[in-house]
């Protein structure tokens, strides 16, 4: 059976679907730029470590941000962002098939629900290689200048949020569709 579709003319909304779709994709291809010119520009990784190390860049050297010493920091960058990126694909996903009329099924509800696990990922992902990259960087300092640091920024909390509303929001709507789809076959 093929899934409940609305006439496009029935909900405007859903026709702006096709275009907010696009949203995300453009989030995504902006973010993958900026990762690979972290890679590539030495100012931007020696910015975006010290971003990452907060206040314990001030035991960090300009000579951390170079290669090869610099890769487990931009690794462990990259990653959060790559899940990100994914996030952001099914996200694409979800708005396209909405703007087609398809909005109460069960891959909908798959989507929304790994949409939030995305979220969810890239908020613990974010604080845990945060943490790690501050024991990567200050691993080599003398003793004493060693810093163990553990912190949660406000994106790290929003995207734990926003991916446990998903997750919730994908279980109801993956339970709407299994009523929805019941009742269509009653009748």
């Amino acid at each position: 059976m093929s899934p409940p579709t609305l006439p496009l003319h029935a909900l405007k909304p859903v026709r702006r679907a096709g275009r907010i779709a696009y949203v995300p994709l453009i989030a995504a291809g902006l973010l993958l730029l900026g990762v690979v010119m972290t890679w590539l520009v030495p100012e931007l990784r020696l910015s975006a470590i010290n971003g990452a190390l907060g206040d314990a860049s001030l035991f960090v050297g300009p000579d951390r941000a170079s290669l090869p010493g610099a890769l487990i920091p931009l690794v462990l960058l990259t990653i959060p962002s790559l899940i990100f990126a994914w996030t952001m694909w099914l996200l694409y996903r979800l708005f396209r098939r909405m703007a087609q009329g398809i909005l109460l099924d069960q891959p909908n509800a798959s989507l929304v629900s790994r949409a939030g696990l995305g979220f969810v990922l890239v908020g613990a992902i974010g604080t845990l290689s945060n943490t790690l990259i501050v024991l990567a960087i200050t691993a080599a300092n003398p003793p004493g200048e060693r810093v163990f640091s553990v912190g949660f920024s406000t994106a790290s909390l929003g995207a734990l949020a926003a991916g446990f509303a998903f997750w919730g929001l994908g279980a109801v709507l993956s339970e709407a569709a299994r009523v929805a789809e019941d009742s269509a076959s009653i009748l």
